[in-house]
């Protein structure tokens, strides 16, 4: 681990954690683009100099110097061994704030999972069987979680497997004091006890509540609303809602919310939300029954609502949102591989090639700088083509009129970030740290690009010089030079409205 090497030194100019360019080198990582933000941490696509082969690994860097919650990540991680927790690659502190590198993992998580694929019963069975065994393996080495959420589990998108990440709130037995603002967690999750710690409502010395029996609580929590789309006792006024919770009643059983759930997955989803801590099953024991059910739970969808053309609406507007996610889901994907292939292609070039003369010779250049010069050109081309694949992204959209986006989880589900979830709502930009410091632009092109999508320009889009653009909103010139500038404003072109398969990812309803 690097402790100390820049420990008490100021952060150079654009060097805050929260804005690093890609190409930025942390201690041995370097960082190919900036992926998610949370509250505390910030996590970039990264890779590690001089293994770039060795593939993506997920960087997250704290917000703030000596943030405990990191070193609270770092220990538990160090101590479980499990497929379905990823693996810990290294951790340091870089200017003072701390770091932590683990598996990448390309996935979305989990409420976002449930709404793009509309799981079987047998499918979420699974899930939870194997997300029980991995919070049974913290539980072993005298660990929790205690900030078990829908949006702290990855789904990865390569095989369906349930990632259970963040562990910035947990603890293990002789864990020093995580002294934050506040107590770890999410509320929204809270067990009946922990709840009562949470609202001062325990005698002085009263454990907290925040240990294995809260994390089946938690999961318990996930499931339903995995389940149902719902949280326990949303039908009631919050107020109400907390004293049904402080109380230890418990909510309607998911079957009856939703009638597509498993009656047997439905009874064990409610022995996870017990009112009392003894009265809930280990997680040992929820693994291996929900493993031994799923061959026995149909494999009919949980919800109906992707099917039924009467809960569709006018223009199937449900399946117009889940064809524009599933179109991001994949141009990010996608995206992040072109940035991991064009950081291999650039080191092994620099590698290969020769050292410079001196003076530098007028003759041809070597066969071996030749090769690496055409591996950085097709390294570049690369970065191109993830950037074309995004800003196709975008268009379709527009030109679909798809409709606004579904309304937020509660602000109270929030407040952490995890290692690799897919951020959807809106396409990032693969722009490389060259481009952005130039900020140069490109000149309006005085007649339409190849495939660009001509007048009738639909909203909010705008017809320039027989072409369709878009406004940057948050950009004016100088641009960045992936962007057009035209009359003081910075603009996109609207491409046509082509799609990409995406044949490896969920079917949308309209494909079915």
């Amino acid at each position: 681990m690097h402790r100390r090497q820049h420990q008490g030194e100021e952060v150079p100019g654009r060097m805050h954690p929260t804005g690093l360019e890609a190409g930025t080198q942390v201690e041995d990582w370097r960082l190919l683009g900036r992926h998610e933000a949370g509250s505390f941490g910030v996590v970039y696509l990264a890779v590690r100099v001089g293994a770039e082969a060795a593939g993506p690994c997920a960087l997250k860097l704290a917000r703030a110097r000596g943030d405990a919650r990191l070193s609270r990540e770092v220990g538990l991680l160090g101590r479980v061994r499990h497929p379905n927790v990823p693996r810990l690659q290294g951790h340091g502190e870089w200017y003072g704030f701390p770091y932590v590198v683990t598996e990448w993992v390309e996935g979305v998580s989990l409420s976002r999972w449930t709404r793009l694929c509309n799981p079987s019963g047998r499918q979420v069975t699974r899930l939870l069987a194997k997300l029980a065994g991995a919070l049974a393996a913290v539980h072993a080495v005298g660990g929790a979680h205690r900030d078990i959420k829908s949006e702290n589990v990855l789904v990865r998108l390569e095989d369906g497997e349930p990632m259970l990440t963040d562990f910035g709130a947990g603890t293990w037995e002789g864990a020093a004091p995580l002294t934050v603002n506040g107590p770890p967690g999410t509320p929204l999750y809270y067990s009946p006890e922990r709840l009562r710690a949470h609202l001062n409502l325990l005698p002085p010395g009263a454990p907290s509540g925040a240990g294995p029996a809260d994390d089946v609580y938690g999961l318990g929590v996930t499931a339903f609303r995995l389940l149902t789309d719902t949280y326990p006792f949303t039908e009631l006024e919050e107020e109400q809602r907390t004293q049904e919770r402080l109380r230890g009643r418990l909510p309607r059983a998911p079957h009856e919310v939703n009638p597509g759930v498993p009656v047997e997955l439905s009874a064990w989803v409610m022995r996870l939300l017990a009112a009392r801590p003894e009265e809930r099953p280990s997680m040992w024991q929820v693994a291996e029954a929900l493993s031994k059910a799923q061959e026995n739970t149909p494999e009919q969808p949980l919800f109906a609502w992707e099917t039924d053309p009467e809960r569709l609406g006018p223009g199937r507007r449900l399946a117009s949102r889940m064809e524009y996610e599933l179109l991001l889901v994949r141009a990010r994907a996608e995206e992040n591989q072109a940035r991991v292939a064009a950081e291999i292609e650039r080191a092994q070039a620099e590698r290969e090639a020769p050292p410079p003369s001196e003076p530098e010779s007028l003759s041809p250049p070597h066969p071996k700088e030749r090769k690496a010069r055409s591996r950085r050109a097709r390294a570049q081309q690369s970065w191109l083509a993830a950037v074309g694949l995004v800003v196709l992204a975008l268009g379709v959209w527009w030109s679909s009129e798809v409709p606004s986006p579904a309304p937020a989880d509660d602000k109270r589900d929030a407040g952490t970030v995890g290692l690799g979830d897919t951020p959807l709502p809106a396409p990032s930009r693969a722009v490389s740290s060259e481009s952005e410091r130039s900020g140069m632009g490109l000149d309006m092109p005085m007649k339409p690009l190849p495939g660009q999508r001509g007048p009738p320009c639909r909203k909010p889009a705008v017809e320039i010089y027989g072409g369709c653009w878009v406004a940057i909103e948050e950009q004016s010139p100088p641009c960045s030079d992936d962007a057009y500038a035209w009359k003081n404003r910075c603009y996109w072109p609207i491409r046509g409205p082509q799609k990409p398969a995406t044949s490896d990812l969920p079917e949308s309803p309209g494909e079915r």
